[in-house]
């Protein structure tokens, strides 16, 4: 939390891949963890808002992207990269707000 994420990506092996605010997990740990420290958080679990999201190509443009979201009713795609053992495939997050706001 300290270098300020946008979004927290929750990976589990099998499960679509989400993305929740950092906002909501602070929200969380104020209220929570000042109660029980040393608990363990389950992202799924907790009260926040989630998002699935999807891949795409780190080529893919923004159109591209769009129609993906489009395509799967999502909010968020992310850019994907070859991963290394213990390392993310998620590069990036587009959301549909970031794809209009570019073009605004």
């Amino acid at each position: 939390m300290k270098s300020k994420p946008q979004w927290i990506v929750i990976e589990d092996v099998g499960e679509p891949k989400l993305i929740m605010r950092p906002a909501d997990l602070a929200r969380y740990m104020e209220e929570q963890l000042a109660l029980e420290p040393d608990t363990t958080i389950d992202l799924q679990e907790i009260p926040a808002e989630r998002w699935s999201i999807v891949p795409i190509h780190p080529r893919a443009t923004l159109q591209e992207a769009l129609l993906v979201m489009q395509q799967n009713d999502d909010q968020a795609v992310y850019v994907s990269q070859t991963a290394a053992p213990l390392m993310s495939e998620v590069a990036g997050i587009i959301t549909r707000q970031d794809i209009d706001n570019y073009y605004q």
